[in-house]
């Protein structure tokens, strides 16, 4: 398991607007934000977090908020004439202070052509190395029996080593069947397309109430690793305990093994 403890200093400060149009209607917020960074100890090795119907996304506990940063940032909504949502768009750039310079431009685009089927855009872009480093395009599309998403992400991390590889690639799907009783059966699937192996899967059952969820997961997970003696894969599979509160979070309990599998270089 890993110990991790972060604090830190956020001041806000944001104002609304909003007109009504002869066939939509839009609101506007924006404002400006400060992060004054405080303690901060260990380490989160998840990749990954899940929400409540355990859909798959990037930890946002694990982002840097070490730096002193100010921000500024704008989202906006567009509804159509019968109040649905329809369009939501949002941008924020960032600078830190100490460091004299700006932190990662970014950008999202939602739009809701249907009432249950969205589709969105999500980049990074460093203005230190010119690049995106991070894209993202996903849909998710949910009815009175079933749920599905899935999702493209391509992102690239700071290196050191010039000719290491930085790019990462990978597909995630995931999609559950509503089943008498308040259960679910869940599933999800991960693919790396950077080096075409599938990174992880997992099937499971969920227990829906009204502001909590437990369930019980199957996982399996690939993660490929460089030894001396060539290469090396660390497979880990396990039964997970999931119980989930939300808007506050949720607890997950590992019942996991790891293996690793070698294989001579060429």
């Amino acid at each position: 398991h890993a110990n991790f403890v972060n604090n830190y200093h956020k001041f806000a400060l944001h104002t609304d607007l909003a007109k009504a149009y002869e066939s939509f209607y839009h609101t506007l917020n924006f404002g400006a934000e400060y992060l004054l960074p405080g303690y901060r100890k260990g380490n989160l090795d998840d990749e990954f977090i899940y929400d409540k119907d355990l859909n798959e996304y990037e930890n946002f506990l694990a982002q840097d908020q070490s730096k002193e940063e100010v921000s500024g940032y704008l989202t906006q909504y567009f509804f159509n004439g019968s109040g649905r949502k329809v369009v939501k768009h949002s941008i924020s750039q960032g600078y830190y202070t100490k460091d004299d310079e700006y932190s990662n431009l970014k950008n999202a685009i939602y739009l809701y052509p249907f009432e249950n089927f969205s589709v969105y855009n999500k980049l990074e872009y460093s203005h230190k190395d010119r690049e995106l480093k991070k894209v993202q395009n996903g849909l998710y599309y949910t009815h009175d029996l079933f749920w599905i998403n899935m999702l493209h992400t391509m992102k690239k991390s700071d290196s050191l080593a010039k000719n290491s590889a930085t790019k990462d690639s990978y597909f995630t799907s995931s999609a559950g069947v509503k089943l008498p009783h308040q259960y679910s059966l869940i599933g999800g699937w991960q693919y790396d397309l950077e080096r075409s192996y599938t990174k992880s899967w997992r099937v499971g059952v969920l227990h829906q109430r009204k502001c909590w969820n437990y369930g019980l997961i199957y996982q399996h997970d690939v993660e490929p690793t460089t030894t001396t003696n060539g290469s090396a894969s660390t497979k880990k599979s396990g039964i997970y305990f999931t119980i989930n509160f939300y808007p506050m979070g949720g607890l997950h309990y590992d019942f996991s093994q790891s293996s690793t599998a070698s294989s001579s270089s060429k």
